[in-house]
């Protein structure tokens, strides 16, 4: 540890280095920054990508991947963003959010008090 002497004017006259002096090395780790669109935030939402139907006999009413949310029928694709159990979908002149739950692997319930809750089966 290194000490100073100072002179009767209170400067610094004097540095004693006699110590031994530690030297650190501190790793830096950049962790890549990710958009939570592309990673998904995790298996609730990797789970959900594919085709779901309202009913089992009119077909495909949505289709998840990791980009958009489309829409055959009406065919319209909108992008979305999932945070934590939810998704908020820009529909372009609007965003909204839905609450989204799977049960099971084949069944998704998705709903906000707005439009209440549809639940969808999957289309294999």
């Amino acid at each position: 540890m290194a000490s100073c002497k100072s002179n009767k004017a209170g400067k610094i006259a004097k540095a004693d280095t006699d110590s031994v002096k530690a030297q650190q090395t501190v790793m830096v780790v950049q962790q890549p920054e990710t958009d939570p669109a592309q990673d998904l935030h995790g298996s609730l939402a990797k789970k959900m990508l594919g085709s779901w139907a309202i009913d089992t006999t009119d077909g495909v009413t949505l289709i998840i991947d990791k980009k958009k949310f489309t829409y055959p029928d009406n065919d319209t694709s909108y992008s979305y963003k999932f945070i934590g159990d939810s998704v908020n979908i820009n529909y372009g002149d609007f965003r909204e959010s839905f609450k989204m739950e799977l049960k099971g692997n084949d069944s998704l319930l998705m709903g906000n008090i707005t439009n209440g809750t549809s639940v969808f089966v999957r289309v294999k």
